[in-house]
């Protein structure tokens, strides 16, 4: 039961720092928008990106708090993390999404590419596409490559 406790402490330090780091990054917005005023888009990203750490967060410290109070739910939830058939429905889930997002990130791209080729100048939205469908799937090679050369 020591392994359990001790994976799920890890998770639940994890999860506890995630929050924390939403917290300060959602203040820090907060801060921006009051110190200055004309920074819109500079606010909006970063408040957005303190949200999303901290709904990442709180799941994460919601789960593993509860679990780490009782043992037995810890080592259910232990043999249900690790078991070979929920891994591989997990991971096939996973691929799924991320097979979506690639697919509505080209997509958008290709619609606001073909709506927006007479404007003149530097379009911020465009190279956020850009990258929206471009960085999944550098970081899908980087992660596969280092996993198979790591397990």
């Amino acid at each position: 039961m020591k392994t359990s406790n001790s994976y799920f402490s890890r998770r639940l330090k994890i999860g506890t720092f995630i929050l924390a780091a939403g917290m300060i990054v959602t203040i820090a917005g907060t801060f921006v928008s009051i110190l200055q005023p004309e920074a819109q888009s500079l606010r909006k990203w970063i408040i957005s990106m303190g949200f999303l750490l901290l709904g990442i967060g709180t799941a994460n410290f919601i789960r593993y708090y509860s679990i780490s109070q009782n043992a037995i739910a810890a080592r259910r939830a232990e043999l249900a993390e690790k078991d070979e058939r929920s891994l591989m429905i997990r991971n096939q889930a996973g691929y799924s999404a991320y097979l979506f997002s690639t697919v509505v990130a080209y997509g958008a791209l290709m619609i606001y590419s073909n709506l927006t080729q007479s404007t003149p100048g530097f379009d911020f939205f465009w190279f956020y596409l850009v990258f929206a469908a471009v960085a999944p799937s550098i970081f899908y090679i980087i992660y596969l490559t280092w996993l198979h050369k790591h397990y």
